[in-house]
């Protein structure tokens, strides 16, 4: 008898083992945090060393706040030919279902800068995230770490390079612009206001991940980069099935033609 407890034990040992050795190669988009008003969290995220850019209701929602928040280690980072998307972090506050919920910067910047991401160059932003925040607990929303730079949602679907591509006429719609924040290299990383009605897809996939919004667009070298929406989408909700992707098929090319009408 004690013997077979003994080999039961083993087994489940091993079987501990191999899920954490798992759990490793997974990376998290996001880390849960505890519950507080959106001041005391802009005053700690302020601070622990951030610079707060905007504090935005998506979709026009009273009940939620995305803070946008920089460094200088991550516009350092970010300051690089096409690799401006990963200068900034977002949080989302729900006041109606009392959660707070950040960004990792190990996921997002491992998918951001893509072959220029070096391991451990996340380690500064993410001590000064649990500085400003305390607890924070991965959530899993995850994607397996060695897909990161290379990922797109399934075959013949856009990867981090397939960017929207517009010319860059040196005006935008100046309603419309939340935040402009400048880069090392002379690029410009900008925070665009959607229509109302573009904005609400965050009810289909999910409002605890609503910080996916504002929406971003790059000046560079006299362009406008932007990402492809169903690449920046199934990004954004690793857990995101075909059915729901396949709801909100007409959101990417709404999401196209409102920066069309910023940047025109």
């Amino acid at each position: 008898m004690s013997q077979k407890v003994s080999i039961i034990s083993k087994l489940i040992a091993i079987i501990l083992l191999v899920t954490t050795l798992s759990m490793a190669k997974e990376v998290s988009a996001y880390y849960q945090a505890p519950y507080q008003s959106l001041r005391s969290i802009a005053h700690q995220l302020k601070k622990a060393g951030f610079r707060i850019l905007k504090v935005y209701a998506p979709a026009k929602k009273r009940y939620l706040r995305v803070i946008v928040f920089t460094d200088d280690n991550l516009i350092t980072l970010a300051s690089q030919k096409k690799r401006g998307f990963a200068a900034i972090l977002k949080l989302v506050v729900n006041k109606k279902t009392k959660q707070v919920r950040v960004m990792n910067p190990s996921y997002w910047l491992q998918a951001y800068l893509q072959k220029q991401y070096i391991p451990g160059s996340d380690s500064t932003v993410n001590t000064s995230l649990r500085k400003a925040l305390i607890s924070l607990k991965p959530t899993s929303d995850t994607l397996p770490r060695k897909r990161l730079a290379s990922y797109h949602f399934m075959i013949g679907m856009p990867y981090y390079a397939d960017m929207l591509e517009f010319p860059y006429k040196n005006k935008i719609r100046k309603r419309d612009v939340l935040f402009r924040l400048k880069l090392k290299n002379g690029s410009q990383l900008i925070g665009i206001r959607m229509p109302k009605s573009v904005e609400e897809f965050i009810e289909t996939t999910g409002e605890e991940n609503a910080l996916i919004l504002p929406y971003t667009i790059l000046i560079e070298d006299g362009k406008v980069y932007a990402l492809h929406g169903k690449y920046y989408i199934a990004l954004s909700y690793p857990k995101l099935n075909m059915g729901k992707f396949i709801k909100m098929r007409s959101i990417p090319d709404k999401i196209e033609m409102s920066i069309k009408r910023i940047v025109r």
